[in-house]
């Protein structure tokens, strides 16, 4: 969706018929349209940054952190033998 105006963006984003919320990026709600031409100017316009920028610095993973992806196994959606596969596979 880059280079598009916010006039495409707009039509082109989901919006809740009962609320007029609008769900951008499959999960986020914006209230209206105010909130919405916010979050295009942030992600959408030209230049603009998909990095998450934390104290005007790029949040990134070093390079120890991408080699060593951790994750939580929920035991009650992993249940019996592919739990105890999956749990003694760390």
């Amino acid at each position: 969706m880059n280079n598009i105006s916010f006039e495409e963006f707009e039509a082109r984003t989901y919006r809740e018929s009962d609320t007029g919320v609008y769900i951008v990026d499959g999960d986020i709600p914006i209230a209206d349209t105010k909130g919405l031409l916010e979050f295009y100017q942030r992600y959408f316009q030209p230049g603009a940054r998909i990095v998450n920028r934390v104290g005007g610095v790029d949040d990134r993973w070093s390079d120890a952190q991408k080699r060593s992806l951790t994750y939580l196994l929920c035991e009650h959606l992993f249940r019996g033998q592919l739990y105890q596969r999956s749990a003694s596979d760390e």
